[in-house]
């Protein structure tokens, strides 16, 4: 990427990556940014489900993989231009798995990007080889707007990246009075965000996309008394109406776009609670607390969380799939987590979690060590003690800060995680 990493998302064997110019820049929530930035469009060749072959470019002596790192400089002479039918092989020689190759590179003046998602209507247009859009694409920007924007479809014979520098968007949302800051797409037909000032912002798209100059938003409403972290809509609804939601208040809420006035709290602590999500194939409210514990509240018992895992600094980016149980997590400790969200905790079965990825520095040089597969891990309760000595602090350069699951279902074991050192790696968790 060469900048910090905040937004992932996949659409096939395409991969949207967004985030700061550099690994060095940071910002104030709230404020508006404008400055010259990109977001990267890869096509990433994928094992089909069960296949062997592992995301993997060198290996080390031991579980020491270093894994494919998608950065500027990448070497992507070697790249098999298959399509989303691939087995994850370089087809010349039949065994080196090809490398992700980066397909576009759209340039805009739009400032940092502090969220990235595909619209779901998108998984229609990306495997349809005569249309031009490849999809399209929302995100929250550092100049404050939300913004949805139509990447067309990359051309397979070229080598080399095409570059397009982003005049026109399907559709902006800005408001004077604040920023936006993250968001998530309802289906088809909603999105919801999260604004600057605690407020959150809900619109329908058929309605935006008629009325892509100030759109008139469906709802707008105060929700938390500082910035929102993270908003999530309930799964499994068409058109869905109920919304969980986290601020920097240290609240958990849960909203009916149908009654705003009554929202139900499910959590509050003293400090940021910095992601939450209703998964995508239960009816579960997963979130981070200010332990760096991740609890899940199991519908329709809201009485009390269990705690699913822990992690020794800050979780900022948790992620479900339609396709599976499993749930990953990405933390500011530079590990990958993943666990299985339907197991529910019995006093002679431990919960565990499996050790996906590990992210350290290994000398004065800064040369990141990448090891995956690290086995499984039981839950330690201690942790949650205060005499058990917690450990809070942790290196900045590895912090991971986005996880995203691929949402197409032969592809559902590989995720795609980006740090604060501006690498994202590809890992299939099926092997």
């Amino acid at each position: 990427m060469g900048g910090s990493v905040w937004g992932a998302s996949w659409l096939g064997s395409y991969l949207a990556v967004g985030g700061y110019k550099d690994t060095n820049s940071h910002y104030v929530v709230g404020e508006r940014i404008q400055e010259a930035n990109t977001i990267q469009i890869w096509h990433v060749p994928l094992a089909s489900a069960g296949s062997s072959t592992s995301a993997s470019s060198t290996s080390a002596a031991g579980k020491s993989k270093r894994r494919q790192k998608m950065s500027r400089d990448h070497d992507d002479d070697d790249v098999d231009d298959a399509d989303d039918n691939t087995n994850g092989t370089n087809k010349k020689n039949g065994s080196a798995p090809a490398s992700p190759r980066l397909a576009l590179l759209l340039e805009h003046q739009w400032g940092p990007c502090f969220n990235l998602e595909w619209w779901p209507g998108s998984a229609s247009s990306v495997h349809d080889n005569t249309s031009p859009l490849l999809g399209i694409l929302g995100g929250c920007f550092g100049d404050g707007a939300f913004r949805l924007l139509a990447v067309p479809r990359p051309t397979p014979d070229i080598d080399e990246p095409v570059v397009l520098q982003v005049q026109s968007v399907l559709m902006k949302a800005y408001r004077p009075d604040t920023t936006y800051f993250c968001f998530t797409f309802g289906g088809d037909r909603r999105v919801a965000l999260g604004c600057a000032n605690g407020f959150i912002t809900i619109y329908d798209i058929p309605w935006a996309l008629a009325n892509p100059v100030d759109p008139e938003p469906m709802a707008h409403f105060p929700a938390h008394d500082a910035f929102v972290r993270d908003v999530s809509f309930e799964s499994g609804a068409e058109v869905p109406n109920v919304l969980s939601t986290s601020g920097a208040d240290g609240r958990l809420n849960v909203w009916d776009l149908r009654d705003l006035f009554v929202p139900i709290p499910l959590f509050r602590a003293r400090a940021f609670l910095m992601s939450c999500e209703w998964s995508k194939c239960a009816d579960s409210v997963y979130f981070a607390d200010s332990d760096h514990a991740l609890r899940v509240y199991r519908m329709p018992d809201i009485r009390g969380s269990a705690v699913l895992l822990m992690h020794r600094s800050t979780i900022w980016s948790q992620c479900t799939s339609a396709h599976h149980p499993f749930l990953v997590t990405a933390s500011a400790d530079g590990l990958v987590k993943a666990v299985n969200a339907h197991r529910v905790r019995h006093r002679v079965v431990k919960p565990a979690s499996l050790l996906a990825l590990s992210v350290s520095v290994i000398d004065p040089q800064g040369t990141f060590q990448y090891r995956d597969n690290l086995g499984y891990e039981e839950f330690d309760g201690s942790l949650l003690k205060k005499e058990a000595g917690y450990v809070l602090k942790s290196d900045q350069r590895v912090a991971l800060q986005t996880a995203s699951w691929n949402p197409e279902r032969r592809h559902a074991g590989w995720i795609a995680v980006g740090g604060a050192n501006g690498i994202v790696s590809i890992l299939n968790l099926e092997q």
